[in-house]
């Protein structure tokens, strides 16, 4: 089925005033100049017909529109025909995307109508002093075509297409006005005629990442060298604009920040042995609050924590981040300032389980701790034995599916990072052949890479989210932004 892309006549279907297509079954869209002076802002051509290929017309009356950002709402007073489809739009572009552009140029002579096409040089540029474009390079019009009555045509990216803008203006060489200067050409923008209409928000339709990326998989698996390299740049490109597209906004109650709890405390003297003591102590709190929280038939239970403990001083700070909300309650009822000190040392004589200890705490680094808990043995097992002497069994992309291996890696990361650090070496952390990975289910570990990517910051916990009925769904919410020229993921 065709796009519904027509010549834009007069009333009378005589005079050729440039092009306009169909967005829906009552609007089309076509550049203002089309049908009124830029000057002025009078309409002058209110009423209007749509030609297209097919032989078929539709009649158009002007409902609202922008002389500056040149663009033109039209009311679609005739059904569409069956044969012909809207045109959807796309509000936001990709630098150096290619695009195609539907139109009837007057120069042109014989076509039922006429394509040109291009890339897409910038998706946020201006002329005349600050308006808004989309700025295009053609190839035809670099080549003497006149894009005069190309005006109004959708510009079409991506498989399926949709319109990212509309044609309106190319810049005219001094020697010959009717060619344009160096295949250069503006366009309006979509996203400004969606954000100024919200009635036309609906119409903007998710971008079809996943088609796209799949489409270049084969052309990438086929190069080798440089150009393998380009391909890949070019998809990891596409997937953070994936990202910034369908961008996670938090609302609660489906999403709550990750629960955490804090506890500060003075120390005083032989800091070293007392913090061993409240670690330990600490701990066995977490185990207790398993124990107590955990009615379950099940063997096993498997709870995963992030700790991370600074000291300056006498000062003693200790943070613990888990996806439980009900386990960050334990801790903020049984423990100081709520509990006394020596209440909540005493509380952790009174679990059943017997707990074994296979640890390390990193200074000022987010500890994993794993707790394995048998109810039927009473036996609980605190570990982190094993993101100690084998990471790279937890640095692997696939796992984070869930909260608890997300947090399992991102602490395993921290806490090899912070070793590296005070032994003064430079850590490196290599993730080979993501690409792979961009439709496994993975979009918000990529939000989280993206992030510390561009910020250098390995993880902000305000940004993490998780489902307030399963906390083991999590989104990490990060726009990113265009893809670096280096360091690229």
């Amino acid at each position: 089925m065709a796009l519904a892309i027509g010549r834009l006549l007069d009333q009378s279907g005589n005079v050729h005033l440039g092009t306009g297509f169909v967005i829906s079954t009552s609007r089309a869209l076509t550049a203002f100049h089309c049908i009124g002076e830029h000057g002025s802002g009078a309409v002058v051509y209110q009423h209007v017909t749509l030609a297209f290929p097919t032989g078929h017309r539709v009649a158009a009356t002007f409902a609202y529109g922008d002389p500056v950002t040149d663009y033109a709402v039209l009311l679609v007073v005739s059904e569409l025909p069956a044969d012909l489809k809207p045109v959807p739009l796309l509000t936001r572009g990709v630098p150096h995307e290619p695009f195609r552009a539907a139109g009837f140029p007057g120069s042109v002579e014989g076509p039922d109508i006429t394509y040109i096409g291009g890339r897409l040089t910038a998706a946020e540029s201006s002329i005349f002093g600050g308006v808004p474009a989309i700025q295009l390079f053609c190839d035809e019009g670099a080549h003497g075509l006149s894009l005069n009555g190309m005006s109004g045509a959708p510009v079409l990216v991506r498989d399926p297409e949709a319109a990212v803008g509309l044609v309106r203006w190319n810049p005219p060489r001094a020697d010959a006005p009717q060619l344009g200067v160096g295949g250069i050409v503006f366009a309006a923008p979509a996203n400004l005629i969606v954000e100024s209409h919200p009635e036309l928000a609906n119409l903007a339709v998710p971008i079809a990442h996943e088609a796209k990326i799949n489409g270049l998989r084969p052309t990438f698996e086929a190069l080798s060298g440089v150009e393998r390299d380009q391909l890949a740049h070019a998809l990891k490109a596409l997937h953070r604009e994936k990202l910034a597209e369908t961008a996670y906004h938090p609302f609660e109650p489906e999403w709550t920040t990750i629960p955490t709890w804090t506890l500060d405390l003075s120390i005083g003297g032989q800091p070293e042995r007392v913090q061993k003591d409240l670690v330990r102590v600490l701990v066995r709190t977490i185990a207790r609050g398993i124990e107590e929280l955990c009615v379950t038939s099940a063997p096993e239970v498997q709870v995963l924590v992030l700790l991370k403990l600074r000291t300056e001083g006498d000062a003693w700070r200790v943070t613990v981040i888990s996806p439980w909300h009900e386990l960050v309650g334990y801790l903020t009822d049984n423990c100081p300032p709520r509990a006394a000190v020596d209440v909540w040392r005493e509380a952790t004589d009174k679990l059943a389980a017997d707990v074994t200890h296979q640890y390390a705490v990193v200074l000022d680094a987010l500890t994993p701790i794993a707790f394995r808990y048998r109810p039927a043995l009473r036996q609980m097992l605190a570990t982190n034995k094993v993101q100690m002497s084998d990471p790279e069994q937890f640095l692997q992309p696939q796992l984070c599916k869930t909260t608890s291996h997300f947090l399992n890696f991102v602490g395993t990361i921290s806490m090899h990072y912070r070793m590296a650090e005070t032994e003064g070496k430079t850590p490196v952390f290599l993730f080979e052949d993501i690409d792979n990975l961009f439709d496994a289910g993975l979009d918000h570990w990529f939000a989280w890479l993206y992030f510390w990517i561009d910020t250098s910051t390995l993880i902000d916990l305000d940004r993490l989210f998780v489902g307030a009925k399963n906390p083991e769904e999590y989104r990490y919410h990060y726009v990113p932004g265009a893809m670096p020229a280096t360091g690229a993921p």
